[in-house]
């Protein structure tokens, strides 16, 4: 797992609403960045989405 995933855990953490525009300006990358290493953690069965798009929240599972 990447420091920049360990950051996207606890910005999830922290707010389980967060959404990748407000992770934008905090990780420094691209949207595409974001949405891969959310696939890669969702895969990893570290994190899951909860619900839809809108009206959803992440939740963290397990930290390796």
């Amino acid at each position: 797992m990447s420091d920049r995933q360990k950051v996207i855990i606890a910005l999830i953490k922290e707010s389980d609403t967060i959404t990748i525009s407000q992770m934008i300006p905090v990780l420094k990358v691209s949207q595409i960045t974001i949405k891969r290493d959310l696939g890669y953690l969702q895969e990893a069965g570290i994190i899951t989405r909860i619900g839809n798009k809108v009206s959803g929240h992440w939740e963290v599972i397990a930290t390796k």
